[in-house]
């Protein structure tokens, strides 16, 4: 586009205001900058210094939201009155319509309005003395606009005018004598999704919007009825948002649908936002062209927002990303001290010199370890206290109260019961300890795919879940019993993923219940101790405990790895359960092998073959399975009965040998008949050794087979037995000529004695480990 001179003059005066940095005319503002900047130093030399020596794996997360909050305090700080006001955030994708709704709403046009550019810049609009359009720069200076000004600061900026100027501001604000609500301020925030031609930065619109979204009181979240749904981009971007920060859903453009079909998306919205278990007041469809779909919810929910009491949230926000990197270090000093309680024992336990100097080496690191996290933790809070302090200066220059907030304080928003809380204190109170987190568990918490999940969902396999263990019972049981897994995976989520859901609907079909996930995920932020008892007391009485941990398992490991916050829930939740750390190690493995995590077999527990409803997950061939199960009952009474025709027919050989015994070697007709009884006889032995070669090709080594495969599957220590190897040694020796005839042959038949103890073995064996791992396998059936 080819400007006028008068146009580029203009440009460049812009320019020239949005770069401006002296402060040297304004002491007040330079005493301000100089206490921002000593914040901005805290954060990005200080804390990632401290983080160099031990952080979390989302170190980079909590530096950029802290950069980002103190960002937006900033604007706060050039512009006190925003303080005094009710933030009300509209969000959404590019194009969604929250220009538009926000000029309907005003009567007035003041925010760009065409589809194609966006607005780029996040805009404040408020009630103000006079009509004036101000932005902020990078370097905190005021920049005045004019409406045209403001109106070309789109995305495509650059190819209409040659510029970028938006990239140098932070934020407008819009002041309007007529603006209709005295403690409002409206912001418009970029559409978080990508724009094709975005370069990645600390800038993004993403992560401007995340940010603005989260530093307000309320949120307006627009969709484009034209979607016909709510989008999974936007779902996830919701769930990245504070879930106690209320949201009116509103679709907007309503008038470019049917009237039924606008009724059908609604319902599709609010029942997706339900069952994913996101927050949100209300969904209302709206139009400014249409009467149908008249503003009225909206302009109704703001007049209740405008008489909402102000609750500025950056000092709550500081405190809740430093408190994330505490809670890191907690878990750092937990773990070690769990390892040093651990080496303590095998110290204690073992008088070899060698594993005693390995035991003291670990625990020396370990010790290391501990001293380094209770170091940085007290290192953390000292930092903490001094960016508080700093930030309480700025704010009392302002005229913003920016105290620190306590831990109890940012417990205000949450829900009043705390599952993990509440099962710690009851495990403490019944004088347990703290549980481990096995390895195995840990695994859980690793990123990675869950491809046979997702292709069972997908119906990519002919796969199905069984009745659940907890089928028969009544519908009081199976409720309570689904009410704690929705807590479960619900706990410290801001909302559930697709596959969760997915999955949670067809383990409720397993328990005989329709789709309650909505009522479930409601119950489950609201429940209270007296309940927890009652779920305890049904899984004690019908012994569901594996159960419940394994469902949990598979749960909270479908689609994303599980957190940190909900291993210790899992890991609570099993010592509450009186599962042994064995048994949760076992169940964690297990839940990482159906879930397609890993193929690993060395499950530590036996018992977890009696899971259900996923045994079809669990088994690659579920019908093999079962018919492996009935050969190994099978094998052991065809080994009984073989084994009682071998006997017979081996003493009937001993009498032969006797018999030998008795010839002697006198005579040439001794001799003879001695030669030809020897020939009978190891014609016998031949035909006897042959029968057992056939007997242990067709019977025993494929019902092995069989069952060591399964074993394998399963997780559990295969068979080991000589009987195949011994067929060979069974007096390989053709030669049955010469004086020491009669005692090869009775060593012989030592050897076959000895096959026989291999059969016993056998029979032994597979009793046992059908007791072992099969030990409830008629349940499975039943």
């Amino acid at each position: 586009m080819t400007l006028t001179a008068t146009e580029l003059a203009a440009r460049y005066a812009l320019l020239c205001r949005s770069t401006q940095a002296d402060t040297q005319d304004d002491p007040r503002g330079a005493h301000l900058a100089s206490h921002l900047s000593a914040l901005r130093t805290l954060l990005r030399h200080d804390l990632r210094a401290l983080g160099r020596q031990g952080s979390p794996d989302d170190f980079a997360d909590i530096c950029f939201e802290l950069e980002q909050e103190l960002e937006r305090f900033q604007e706060f700080c050039a512009f006190p009155p925003l303080a005094q006001k009710f933030v009300v955030a509209f969000g959404g994708g590019f194009s969604a319509g929250k220009s538009s709704l926000i000029n309907a709403l005003l009567g007035k046009r003041l925010l760009v309005t065409e589809v194609d550019p966006t607005t780029s810049l996040p805009t404040y609009l408020l009630k103000g003395p006079e009509d004036a359009i101000h932005a902020q720069n990078l370097f905190g200076h005021h920049v005045e606009l004019s409406d045209e000004e403001f109106l070309s600061l789109t995305h495509d900026e650059l190819a209409r005018y040659g510029s970028n100027v938006s990239r140098l501001l932070r934020s407008a604000i819009i002041s309007r004598q007529d603006f209709p609500w005295q403690n409002l301020a409206l912001i418009d925030t970029p559409g978080y999704t990508k724009h094709e031609d975005q370069q990645h930065s600390e800038r993004t619109d993403e992560h401007i919007a995340r940010t603005q979204l989260n530093s307000a009181q309320a949120i307006v979240w627009v969709i484009d009825a034209r979607q016909g749904c709510i989008t999974e981009d936007d779902i996830k971007f919701l769930a990245s948002l504070r879930p106690e920060i209320p949201r009116l859903i509103a679709l907007s453009r309503a008038d470019q649908k049917p009237s039924e079909d606008i009724a059908d998306i609604l319902k599709g919205i609010r029942a997706t936002l339900e069952t994913r278990n996101l927050p949100f007041l209300d969904v209302v469809a709206v139009s400014a062209r249409k009467k149908d779909w008249p503003f009225t919810p909206i302009l109704e929910q703001l007049a209740r927002w405008n008489g909402a009491p102000r609750a500025l949230r950056f000092a709550h926000n500081f405190k809740h990303q430093f408190t994330r990197y505490s809670g890191h270090l907690d878990d750092e000093r937990r773990q070690a001290q769990q390892h040093l309680n651990r080496l303590n024992r095998i110290l204690g336990l073992s008088d070899e010199e060698a594993i005693q100097e390995d035991a003291q080496e670990l625990k020396n690191k370990t010790n290391g370890q501990l001293q380094t996290a209770e170091r940085l933790q007290s290192e953390l809070g000292a930092l903490r206290h001094r960016f508080f302090a700093e930030l309480k200066l700025v704010g009392d220059h302002v005229g913003i109260a920016m105290p620190e907030p306590s831990a109890l304080d940012l417990l205000d928003d949450v829900a009043g019961f705390n599952l993990l809380d509440a099962l710690r204190q009851l495990r403490e109170a019944e004088g347990k300890p703290a549980p481990d987190e096995p390895a195995s568990l840990r695994e859980l918490g690793q990123p990675g795919e869950t491809p046979k999940i997702t292709a069972f969902l997908n119906g990519e396999t002919d796969v199905a879940l069984d009745s659940h263990f907890a089928a028969d019972l009544d519908i009081h049981c199976r409720e309570t019993y689904a009410r704690f897994l929705a807590a479960v995976i619900g706990h410290g989520q801001a909302a559930l993923s697709e596959m969760q859901g997915a999955l949670f609907l067809k383990l409720l079909e397993s328990l005989g219940l329709p789709d309650i996930r909505v009522e479930l995920l409601a119950q489950a932020r609201e429940i209270i101790p007296d309940e927890l008892q009652d779920f305890l007391s049904v899984i004690d009485e019908h012994k569901l405990n594996r159960h419940f941990l394994f469902d949990s398992l598979i749960l909270c490991r479908s689609g994303d790895a599980i957190s940190s916050e909900n291993m210790r829930l899992l890991a609570e939740l099993g010592a509450i359960l009186d599962l042994e750390t064995k048994t949760v190690a076992g169940l964690s493995a297990l839940a990482g092998r159906v879930s397609g995590i890993h193929c690993r077999t060395e499950l530590l527990s036996p018992e977890i073959v009696e899971i259900r409803p996923w045994v079809h997950l669990i088994f690659k061939n579920f019908e093999k399975y079962k018919e492996v199960q009935i050969k190994a009952f099978k094998a052991p009474w065809q080994g009984i009965k073989f084994r009682a025709e071998l006997i017979s027919e081996i003493r009937d050989m001993n009498y032969s040998i006797m018999d030998c015994h008795s010839y002697g070697n006198e005579g040439f007709f001794r001799k003879g008949a001695l030669f030809a009884k020897r020939v009978s006889v190891a014609s016998d032995f031949d035909r006897l050794k042959k029968k057992i070669e056939r007997f242990v090709e067709s019977e025993i080594s494929p019902t092995l087979d069989d069952f060591n495969s399964f074993l394998r599957e399963v997780g559990c220590k295969t068979l080991s037995t000589n009987i195949i190897s011994n067929i060979e040694s069974i007096s390989s020796d053709s030669d049955y000529t010469g004086d020491d005839w009669c005692q090869n042959m009775e060593e012989a038949c030592n050897e076959l004695d000895e096959f026989m103890n291999d059969m016993d073995s056998l029979v032994s064996s597979l009793s046992d480990k059908l007791a072992e791992s099969l030990s409830i396998s008629s349940e499975i059936y039943r």
